[in-house]
């Protein structure tokens, strides 16, 4: 009887130390609100939520540089593609003339095969040219969406966001591409709050400045 009352008296005693040290090394609430309070003068930067959206289509118009170059390569393909269109023209009107001659003309044949070898070389150039044109589209996208991300990165881990998800607003107008994309978009519907889109824009325009 006296050993089960020792024990009870023990376990009593280990039970009210184990509770005095709990309450000995956690803090109050007012301890634990002074701790994430951050110091007088200063406000913290960790979101409600440490999730954010951005809409790179808005961000990749709203790029000077990016926008100049895309006319530029624009105005490259439209100059190619008349240039390849007259010569194409050309081609067609020889190919109708010898239509018309008889192929027991002297030198039908040679006009034939000059023909068909100027067809080849066309078809040619211009795949090099479609190449060469894919390149440059490629380098572009990619030399923009670099820039997009390193802003993307920086402003995340400023504000503390653990992910940022693409977004997309409504196509305003009849282009298949944007369709896709605003069809295709990670996000649905987002608080308003959690779209970075402007301040990437102005982040990328701060670094473009500074250089």
């Amino acid at each position: 009887m006296r050993c089960a009352r020792s024990l009870r008296l023990i376990v009593l005693l280990l039970a009210c130390s184990a509770a005095i040290l709990w309450f000995a090394v956690t803090p109050s609430r007012g301890e634990l609100g002074s701790e994430n309070k951050p110091p007088a003068g200063e406000s913290t930067t960790t979101p409600k939520w440490p999730i954010a959206v951005v809409d790179l289509g808005m961000v990749l118009e709203n790029l000077p540089q990016f926008r100049n170059e895309q006319m530029t390569l624009r105005a490259d393909v439209e100059r190619a593609r008349s240039h390849f269109q007259n010569r194409q023209n050309a081609l067609v009107q020889q190919q109708q003339d010898l239509q018309k001659a008889s192929p027991d003309d002297p030198g039908y044949r040679e006009k034939i095969a000059a023909l068909q070898q100027q067809i080849n070389q066309l078809q040619t150039e211009f795949q090099i040219q479609q190449q060469e044109f894919y390149n440059r589209e490629r380098q572009l996208l990619l030399g923009a969406y670099r820039q997009a991300a390193q802003a993307i990165e920086e402003i995340a881990r400023e504000r503390g966001f653990v992910l940022v998800l693409r977004t997309a607003r409504e196509p305003t107008s009849g282009n298949p591409q944007e369709l896709l994309s605003y069809l295709g978009k990670e996000v649905i519907w987002s608080d308003p709050q959690i779209d970075i889109t402007q301040a990437v824009i102005a982040k990328i325009r701060e670094t473009q400045s500074k250089k």
